[in-house]
């Protein structure tokens, strides 16, 4: 992974969570790691949501607001083109506490 792409996933993890902070008040959405690709025609972004039973509705939420997002990145980078976002729900924390309970459980 080159330096450029290091600085991007960091610009584009802060400010789509500054943007998400803004846009949806219901929940809390953490932004685990975004990750642009090489050519910077992609991002993912991969965000954790909490509580676990809103996910869906907080997910077609953020679908809704996607080209508000976009329109966003665009203002607050200099970048000629901003990348298509996609997210992706990241259940690594649900896994953890999975296998911390199980490893309590005598």
């Amino acid at each position: 992974m080159t330096l450029r792409q290091e600085k991007l996933n960091a610009l584009f993890k802060k400010l789509i969570a500054q943007f998400l902070s803004i846009s949806v008040t219901d929940t809390l959405i953490t932004v685990t790691e975004c990750i642009v690709a090489k050519d910077v025609k992609n991002a993912t972004a991969f965000i954790a949501i909490y509580p676990e039973d809103k996910t869906d509705s907080t997910m077609s939420l953020i679908l809704e607001k996607q080209k508000e997002l976009h329109d966003f990145l665009g203002q607050h980078t200099k970048m000629k083109y901003v990348p298509h976002l996609t997210f992706t729900v990241d259940t690594g924390e649900q896994k953890r506490e999975k296998i911390n309970k199980l490893l309590k459980t005598p």
